[in-house]
Formats: C-alpha cells, sequence, structure tokens
C-alpha cells in the first residue's frame, strides 16, 4: 500500500522524484552548441573540419575550382551529375578541411579533372551544357565567406568569343605567310628549270 505524506509537515514527499535522482537515472548528453549550429547550407556546408580558400571561374564549358591548400594529402574529390561537389583533405599540420556545394547546373563527373600541386588543388568541371552560368551555386543566397572569385582565370563571355577570334585570325595570317612561302619557293624552282626549246634547237 503506498504511502501518504502527511500533511503536518512541508517536508517533500519521498516519493516525489528529484532533480537528482533524475539526473542518476538519466543521464543528459551534453552537445556543443557549435555542432547544434552546424548542418546542411546552400552556401556551401562542411559537416567535419575546417574550411579551405576556394577560388572559382569559368568558361562556357567548364568551371575552375582552386583550393588553396599547400601540401595536402589525403585528396578526395567526388562529384555527381546533378550538380553536387565534395570535397575533403588533410593539411600540412593534420588538420581536415572539406566543404561541399551544389553547383548551378549539371555537370559531367567522368570528363572532370582534379590536378593535385604543391601550394594548391585545381579542379576542372566540365558542364553538361555549354553555357555560362550566373553564379557558382544553384542557391541564390551569399556565397560562403570561405569561396571567392579567382580573378586571374576570370573571363567573361564576351572576353572568351574575343580570344576566339583572335586565335582564328592569327591562325589565317599563318595560313596566308604558310601559302607565300609555297609559292615564292615554288617559284625559285622554275627558275633552274632547264629551257627545253634551247635544247631541242642544239
Amino acid at each position: 500500500m503506498a504511502r501518504l505524506c502527511s500533511p503536518i509537515f512541508s517536508l517533500p514527499c519521498p516519493l516525489t522524484p528529484t532533480l537528482d535522482s533524475l539526473s542518476l537515472s538519466f543521464p543528459l548528453r551534453k552537445t556543443p552548441l557549435r555542432h547544434l549550429l552546424r548542418g546542411a547550407s546552400p552556401r556551401g556546408s562542411s559537416s567535419m573540419g575546417r574550411q579551405p580558400e576556394v577560388l572559382w571561374a569559368q568558361r562556357s564549358d567548364k568551371v575552375y575550382l582552386t583550393v588553396s591548400l599547400p601540401d595536402a594529402r589525403d585528396v578526395s574529390v567526388e562529384s555527381e551529375p546533378q550538380g553536387a561537389f565534395r570535397f575533403s583533405a588533410v593539411g600540412a599540420q593534420g588538420e581536415h578541411f572539406d566543404f561541399s556545394l551544389e553547383l548551378y547546373d549539371s555537370i559531367v563527373p567522368e570528363a572532370s579533372k582534379t590536378n593535385i600541386g604543391m601550394r594548391n588543388i585545381i579542379c576542372s568541371i566540365k558542364k553538361e551544357q555549354k553555357g555560362w552560368w550566373k553564379r557558382l551555386q544553384k542557391s541564390e543566397e551569399k556565397p560562403a565567406p570561405y569561396i571567392k572569385v579567382d580573378w586571374n582565370k576570370w573571363c567573361d563571355e564576351d572576353d572568351e568569343e574575343s580570344d576566339i577570334a583572335d586565335s582564328l585570325a592569327s591562325d589565317d595570317e599563318n595560313n596566308e605567310i604558310n601559302g607565300m612561302n609555297d609559292e615564292s619557293s615554288d617559284d625559285d624552282g622554275l627558275l633552274y628549270l632547264p629551257d627545253l626549246e634551247k635544247a631541242r634547237r642544239s
């Protein structure tokens, strides 16, 4: 039979659970606030480590990502046709770096390349459809602070067209020069041909 609390005394009832008893029976897990706030973000998310500086530029058929991470090892680059891109590596001091992006449009992973250098890692990502992207990522939000424009590799659509026109013009000039050289060589060769008419008269 359950024991009733005496109404005379103001002491707490022994049957009432206290905070101490609850803490002993059900220990609470303390989770750091940074882990609670960390999650997938369209700005460029990270779930494991720090983010390296990432510079990006594009051409009509490719996107270039330059990851500034000297002496990196255990480099892993993964991408999916829908535009998902993931990078992870270990820095020179053993620290872990990683980030993930949802690119603006579809890509061709099997045609993309990664070049690992002493100072950085350059990822050349093939676009599925040739054209100029309005931005790097699908989200319209402002990119994360570690993602910046690579002005050394940047090229506008007009600049690319002018470069193509210049290359075509230079090819035409080379062809004209080569043609002139061919004609002059033929003329020079004709000067040394014998005079067949004089040979017959003699």
